[in-house]
């Protein structure tokens, strides 16, 4: 019986701390009739209106970027280009994060 429970509990054990858990998205919003979901943000500490972020459309593979929003720029695919509808950029901007100090 003693066994029984010790086995029990290195199982469970195993179970919580071995086995990752799934992180979603830290928002999701709908822009241009798509589905934008903004998976890690980091705000710069040089250049406080910039964010890096994980941008993920429709369930497409995430693509990392920078946004610019003071210039409104986003920076993907190693060039600089303004916003566009369902770019995201717009998305990682208008949150209360980027108010305060924009």
């Amino acid at each position: 019986m003693d066994t029984m429970r010790t086995l029990l509990t290195l199982l469970l054990f195993w179970f919580l701390v071995c086995l990752p858990a799934q992180a979603g998205p830290l928002f999701c919003r709908h822009e241009a009739f798509q589905s934008i979901c903004v998976d890690d943000l980091k705000r710069s500490a040089k250049q406080y209106w910039e964010f890096r972020a994980t941008v993920r459309r429709e369930d497409l593979k995430p693509v990392k970027v920078v946004v610019d929003c003071r210039g409104r720029r986003i920076y993907r695919d190693r060039q600089w280009s303004n916003f566009q509808p369902g770019d995201g950029g717009a998305t990682v901007c208008g949150g209360p994060w980027a108010r305060a100090s924009v």
